[in-house]
């Protein structure tokens, strides 16, 4: 099912998304072939792509969350998000991409004005929000498929 978008950013949509929703099955197919909390960057760009194609996230959606794009600003560099890895390197994508929410949520505090920069800004909170929302429902697929079987997540 898709919704109508309410506005058009650099990155999508911000406000209502317009994209195709993430059912219990498809989490659960992409629980069995990505974890989430313990991914490289190419796994990573793998799972954008396969949501990409599906329909769940936009072309822009997946640039934004393949390049890591964060807004330019002056916010202490103790507030800015880990970077994606690079190589072989494995982190928690879960986790990054609330620190990348944060991180555009308090850009949006700390900048003046409503112009193109706050635009940018609420796009890609939007993005990361979306990212976040479905790496969690995925994660949790993943837990309730491992408790199924009796394994260990």
């Amino acid at each position: 099912m898709q919704n109508q978008s309410r506005k058009i950013g650099y990155y999508g949509t911000y406000g209502v998304q317009s994209t195709v929703a993430l059912t219990e099955d498809m989490a659960r197919t992409l629980a069995q072939k990505y974890d989430v909390t313990h991914m490289s960057r190419n796994e990573y760009s793998l799972l954008l792509s396969d949501l990409r194609s599906t329909g769940i996230i936009t072309t822009q959606e997946f640039s934004a969350g393949y390049g890591g794009t964060l807004p330019h600003t002056s916010i202490p560099v103790e507030k800015s998000p880990e970077t994606l890895p690079l190589g072989d390197s494995k982190a928690d994508f879960t986790e990054l991409l609330k620190q990348y929410v944060g991180y555009c949520g308090e850009f949006l505090k700390v900048s003046a004005g409503n112009g193109l920069e706050q635009e940018h800004s609420r796009s890609l909170l939007s993005t990361y929000s979306h990212l976040h929302m479905l790496f969690r429902q995925i994660h949790s697929s993943r837990s309730e498929t491992s408790t199924e079987r009796g394994t260990p997540d």
